[in-house]
């Protein structure tokens, strides 16, 4: 068994910049296919793992999703998952109207007093109501489970009410009755940008309270289930980079590090922040959405850098690990579904896939998947 290749595909989360990942992947996928005609990109690879808008592509890929379809569905959705502005603003605006806040009692003086807890929903909402998303899931996965996956999927998520990570994993009896659509949906509940997905599947709650029983007979009292479910956020909390993950699942069952490790970022080096901003921001402008949540831009391409270099040291032999990474030159917005900004992704794409290095790394990638080896293997799955 531990001589057959292990082969692991990765998917960085990224909002919108989804489009430039499945543009980049769909390159590969074609290569792939103008030699294997008949095989699907998932039947090459053991494990899948993405976060936050990555696991729309990993379970996207798992499910048989082409990734020329897969860029097609990111586009076809964009304005649901990420509504215009004025969208946006009518959104906030009517969920601000549904709560029933007694202005008599506003006090700018001491509107952060514990006491005025309508207040401070009124004024803290997330910039979208993540009905859009939910419904984009809902209409690309229907109510297909986790569990159906065909491929070992590795999806990350960050749960805050007991403050752990969650990683959901297709072949483990708590996650497979769950809609692969409230996989993803919680995997890319970003911060400030979506509201937090509540699960309250009966497998996934009941395998906590089993855990936090267990806990509890030595003393840990840390875990604990909600009556009202398990709230849980992005993925890019725990690792804005799932290879980590991935390779340490590979590990567990294989007793080995990988083969091959295929990672596709979501570009880098975008929105430069000046000295003078870095120094002079305040909550608003690190969360502003015209700045495209600078706080977590920042935040999930810092853990992607960190996850990108351990997951180097780990390999003697570079070939090992092909990273797919475009630096921006120009300004893209994460959480902008605007035709322009769209229209740079697939631009930056283009270009990116032109240089050497891209092309080096395509050769690399394919040409470890179809080697003599991977492919006995493949048949064998696939048989």
């Amino acid at each position: 068994m531990f001589n057959t290749p292990r082969r692991i595909l990765s998917f960085d989360g990224g909002g919108i910049r989804g489009i430039l990942t499945a543009a980049m992947l769909e390159a590969v996928e074609d290569k792939l296919k103008a030699i294997n005609p008949d095989k699907e990109l998932r039947e090459y690879f053991d494990i899948i793992a993405g976060t936050s808008s990555g696991s729309i592509i990993a379970c996207g890929v798992a499910c048989g999703i082409s990734a020329k379809d897969i860029k097609a569905l990111y586009k076809l959705h964009a304005l649901d998952i990420f509504p215009e502005f004025l969208e946006t603003l009518k959104s906030i605006i009517i969920r601000h109207l549904n709560q029933t806040v007694d202005f008599s009692t506003f006090n700018i003086l001491n509107m952060w007093d514990i006491d005025n807890e309508k207040i401070k929903k009124f004024l803290s909402q997330p910039i979208y109501d993540g009905t859009g998303l939910e419904y984009s899931l809902k209409e690309i996965f229907g109510r297909q489970c986790f569990g159906e996956l065909k491929s070992n999927v590795i999806i990350t998520s960050y749960d805050v009410y007991n403050h752990q990570a969650v990683i959901f994993k297709s072949n483990k009896p708590e996650f497979q009755t769950l809609p692969i659509w409230e996989v993803c949906r919680a995997s890319s509940a970003v911060p400030a940008a979506f509201p937090a997905h509540v699960i309250k599947n009966e497998e996934f709650i009941d395998h906590l309270e089993a855990k936090a029983k267990e806990k509890a007979k030595n003393g840990d009292e840390s875990l604990k289930v909600s009556p009202d479910g398990i709230p849980l956020i992005d993925g890019g909390i725990v690792a804005s980079n799932p290879a980590l993950c991935a390779i340490a699942e590979c590990r567990k069952q294989h007793k080995k590090l990988p083969d091959v490790v295929a990672s596709f970022g979501s570009g880098a080096g975008l929105h430069r922040i000046t000295v003078r901003q870095a120094q002079g921001w305040g909550a608003l402008n690190w969360m502003s959405l015209i700045r495209s949540i600078p706080l977590m831009d920042v935040f999930f391409d810092g853990s992607s850098d960190a996850v990108d270099y351990i997951v180097e040291q780990l390999f003697d032999d570079p070939n090992n690990y092909v990273r797919f990474q475009p630096i921006f030159k120009e300004n893209v917005v994460t959480f902008s579904a605007d035709a322009k900004n769209i229209a740079l992704l697939e631009d930056v794409a283009e270009r990116y896939m032109d240089t050497d290095e891209y092309q080096q790394k395509l050769e690399r990638v394919v040409n470890c998947l179809i080697s003599e080896k991977s492919t006995d293997l493949i048949s064998s799955l696939s048989a």
